[in-house]
């Protein structure tokens, strides 16, 4: 047998505003996410109607300047010019304090001691025709070129 007792105060106008608040934010995210489907689907008309009736804002101003310049417009110059801005208004001074700059160096292309030599020495002769293993992409010759330079 099980008994269970809950024990508590209850404050009926405390939840009732407590409830009149996630109800308000349900909405405020519903008429959000339409919204963004409206913006997406490029219902402007719509988008402008809902967001003026319902007061309801997506963004921001630098982020909605941002995506007019940058969506709608493809005006990268203007994009740039806004980001410069929002820079100098501090807007990512949040996000880039969580950021660490440490640099992590790693050999993008070795090129082969033939390369190597090739490039140190500007008097040394030419890469033969067909030398495809003396390329800077990869340090060890490519399978299909090593094949191809053995059957020559």
């Amino acid at each position: 047998m099980w008994y269970v007792e809950l024990q508590g105060k209850t404050h009926e106008d405390l939840m009732a505003s407590v409830l009149d608040t996630i109800n308000l934010r349900k909405e405020e995210e519903a008429v959000r996410m339409l919204l963004k489907h409206l913006r997406r689907r490029r219902y402007k008309d719509a988008f402008e109607a809902l967001s003026r009736e319902s007061g309801v804002r997506l963004e921001g101003d630098l982020q909605a300047r941002l995506w007019h310049a940058l969506v709608e417009n493809g005006d990268y110059k203007l994009s740039e010019d806004i980001l410069d801005e929002a820079v100098a208004e501090g807007e990512f001074d949040w996000y880039m304090s969580w950021q660490p700059y440490q640099p992590e160096w790693r050999e993008m292309s070795g090129c082969s001691p033939q390369v190597e030599e090739r490039l140190c020495c500007g008097d040394a002769a030419p890469a033969p025709p067909g030398a495809a293993d003396l390329c800077c992409a990869d340090r060890d010759p490519h399978p299909r070129h090593a094949v191809s330079a053995t059957a020559n």
